[in-house]
């Protein structure tokens, strides 16, 4: 359709780029590149936990499935953060707004994942496209409702000091509001890349591959040994993300 075929490529040239440029990485540069971040925290034990953990796929080899996944949950998490928290602004100025869409984010959050399948095998077919169009609707409602707590926890002093100082409605989202809803919005984010990689293994069901692949096709062999394997690296990748998360809050 003319709608949905330019998203549909749209799509797949951002998971096909993601994942050439994962590629073009020598693998030992991931593992330093994610404890290079997390040493922003400080925490030595936390930083070689996260390296480990990202180093892990290479020594069981999983690495191309993993790039797989990260390149999925990538360009997933990225599209949802970019409507997201445009919209968790517009809902913070905008209580109609936000009483319109709020139903439509309960039924996000509630609504199991499967059920975002089949809407979606219609509309991109079988295949990657699919598993990310499902992945960011199941992400999205964290990075709105927690970009709206955010910017209405800003204490009144500080936007007081903002109109005090003659900033515009502009000047006072973009230096005051959003900077101190930060935390709050990257807390959003954190949960946004949870709830996506929650999604992986269901994934498979539209052929997305990746490590939820290896593990369905390890039940269907019945080889659980490298089903707990494939299993634990889907673990260490989500470690990874949470730590990293959590280091650039900080």
């Amino acid at each position: 359709t003319q709608f949905f075929g330019p998203i549909s490529e749209a799509l797949r040239s951002g998971l096909d780029g993601v994942e050439a440029a994962l590629n073009a990485v020598p693998w030992f540069v991931l593992p330093l590149a994610v404890a290079a971040i997390v040493w922003r925290l400080r925490d030595w034990k936390m930083t070689l936990l996260a390296g480990l953990a990202m180093l892990y796929p290479a020594v069981v080899g999983l690495w191309g499935v993993t790039i797989e996944t990260l390149a999925l949950m990538t360009i997933s998490v990225f599209v949802s953060v970019a409507i997201g928290v445009p919209l968790g602004v517009w809902a913070a100025f905008n209580r109609r707004f936000e009483q319109m869409i709020r139903p439509v984010l309960d039924a996000m959050q509630t609504v199991p994942a499967p059920v975002y399948f089949i809407p979606m095998l219609v509309l991109f077919g079988v295949g990657p496209v699919s598993a990310a169009a499902a992945t960011i609707i199941y992400a999205l409602p964290p990075a709105v409702r927690l970009t709206t707590l955010g910017i209405r926890q800003v204490a009144p002093a500080m936007i007081e000091a903002g109109e005090m100082f003659g900033s515009t409605r502009r000047q006072m989202l973009l230096k005051i509001q959003l900077p101190a809803a930060l935390p709050t919005v990257m807390a959003g984010v954190n949960q946004a890349l949870m709830m996506a990689l929650g999604i992986v293994v269901l994934a498979t069901l539209l052929a997305a591959g990746g490590l939820g692949q290896t593990v369905m096709d390890t039940l269907s062999k019945r080889r659980p040994g490298r089903g707990f394997v494939a299993g634990l690296a889907i673990v260490a990748i989500a470690v990874v993300l949470d730590r990293v998360g959590r280091a650039i809050v900080e």
